[in-house]
C-alpha cells in the first residue's frame, strides 16, 4: 500500500475545522483576516504558511465560504483578483514578451475562480465588467495592486460592480 499523496491528506477529516482552527490560533477572526496579513501573496504561498496539509483550494473554498455568509462577494472578488495578478503577472502589467499571454492567463483564472451556489451568470459576468474596465482605465507599465485598496482596481470595480452585480 502506497502513502497517502500530500493532496490526499490535506482533504482527509474535517479539514475545514483543521484550517479555521489553524488560522484562529494565529489570532485571526477568520479567513479574509488571515488573508489581509499577506495582502499580495498567491494562495499557494499562504496555504503553506499554515502547513503543508493545508492547500490553495481549501483556502479559496474557505474564503468563499465565509464570503457568501457575510455578504463579503465584491471583496472575495477584489482580493482574488489582486492575487492572482501579483501571483501570475509577477512582472507587471505590459512587461516582458509574453505580458499579453500572462495577463490573459490572469483573466481566465480570476473570470473561473472563487464560484459561489449564487447564478454563476451573475458573478462570472460581475467580475468580467471588472476585469474589461481593469483594462479600459490602462493601468501603467509594471503595474501590480499592492491590496485591495489599489487606487485601480477600486476603480475598476467602482466602474464595473453593481450594486445588482450580487444577491446577498
Amino acid at each position: 500500500m502506497t502513502e497517502p499523496t500530500r493532496a490526499e491528506l490535506a482533504w482527509q477529516l474535517d479539514w475545514r475545522k483543521r484550517i479555521r482552527d489553524r488560522i484562529q490560533s494565529l489570532g485571526c477572526n477568520g479567513v479574509f483576516d488571515y488573508l489581509h496579513m499577506f495582502p499580495t501573496d498567491s494562495y499557494m504561498d499562504v496555504a503553506t504558511r499554515l502547513g503543508a496539509d493545508v492547500l490553495a483550494g481549501q483556502l479559496i473554498h474557505l474564503q468563499t465560504d465565509e464570503a457568501i455568509t457575510k455578504g463579503l462577494l465584491r471583496e472575495l472578488a477584489m482580493d482574488s483578483l489582486v492575487r492572482v495578478l501579483n501571483d501570475q503577472n509577477h512582472k507587471g502589467w505590459r512587461i516582458g514578451m509574453h505580458w499579453k499571454r500572462r495577463t490573459l492567463d490572469c483573466a481566465a483564472t480570476w473570470l473561473n475562480m472563487c464560484q459561489t451556489d449564487m447564478p454563476v451568470a451573475i458573478f462570472t459576468e460581475a467580475k468580467r465588467r471588472v476585469w474589461n474596465a481593469l483594462e479600459a482605465l490602462s493601468p501603467p507599465d509594471g503595474w501590480l495592486p499592492e491590496s485591495v485598496n489599489d487606487p485601480i482596481i477600486k476603480a475598476a470595480f467602482d466602474k464595473g460592480w453593481s450594486e445588482e452585480s450580487y444577491l446577498v
